[in-house]
């Protein structure tokens, strides 16, 4: 089962969740900001998953 919102995984019972979500790794140079926008769109989100 796929879901597009955090809230949705409050519908259901769940044994494991498997976190994709991420922005591309490889298309464009790592700047500072590119970074930046790396780790919130994976770390930050885990960490509400968490929650």
């Amino acid at each position: 089962m796929g879901v597009g919102q955090l809230h949705e995984l409050d519908q259901v019972p769940l044994d494991a969740v498997i976190n994709l979500a991420g922005a591309p790794i490889a298309d464009r140079p790592w700047t500072r900001s590119r970074r930046l926008l790396l780790w919130n769109s994976r770390v930050s989100l885990t960490e509400q998953l968490v929650e």
